[in-house]
């Protein structure tokens, strides 16, 4: 004796199953569009922290560059430098080249110095 489910039980089974599916797809499309939201609300926070940190730090730097004198005689030119042994071959003292030139007087003898020592080799 076989035992046979009526046709229509059949059919019932497999919508309910059908059904169950589609509620499933749709509750997982709805966590990934959830899911996509929050990711851009945390994309757009990192993005914004990354500018804040980004802003304080080129504020910090524009005001440490504004806050650092230039320091005199921080490197000589080499147009300064001919001018001095110019000026030094003219037979000019060092004390008026340092006034001529408005330069440190021992920036003048040492580039003075300098010159004769790589001379003299």
């Amino acid at each position: 004796m076989q035992f046979q489910l009526p046709v229509w039980f059949l059919y019932a089974v497999h919508a309910a199953v059908l059904l169950a599916s589609l509620l499933c797809f749709l509750l997982a499309k709805v966590e990934v569009a959830r899911l996509r939201v929050d990711m851009r609300a945390e994309a757009e926070r990192r993005r914004q922290e990354t500018d804040r940190a980004l802003r304080s730090a080129m504020e910090a730097s524009v005001e440490r560059a504004e806050a650092a004198e230039p320091q005199a005689g921080a490197g000589i030119n080499f147009s300064r430098r001919a001018q001095i042994l110019r000026l030094s071959k003219r037979g000019e003292r060092p004390e008026q080249i340092a006034a001529a030139l408005n330069l440190p007087m021992n920036e003048v003898s040492l580039v003075l110095k300098l010159h004769q020592r790589a001379t003299a080799v």
